[in-house]
């Protein structure tokens, strides 16, 4: 099975590859508790759930912001939730 989800016709890491690729476990959704969430991987990153749907925190880029820096930070604000 493959690292990678399709959900709403974007890509998603799933939690595992996410813990993988940049140490961090992400926490359970707090709306609906499902651990089946993931890493939305566009020019805003943000985390998923793929349960019920759930995103955020949004954190648009800004020129000159590095988009790992921005997908540390959806994994960082979206654990505080959790």
């Amino acid at each position: 099975m493959s690292n990678w989800s399709r959900f709403d016709d974007r890509n998603v890491m799933r939690a595992e590859e996410v813990e993988h690729r940049f140490g961090k476990k992400l926490g359970r959704c707090p709306f609906c508790k499902s651990a089946n969430v993931g890493l939305y991987l566009g020019p805003a990153p943000h985390i998923t759930c793929l349960a019920c749907g759930a995103d955020g925190p949004l954190r648009h880029r800004r020129s000159g912001d590095d988009i790992v820096a921005c997908q540390f930070y959806a994994i960082e604000k979206w654990n505080q939730a959790a």
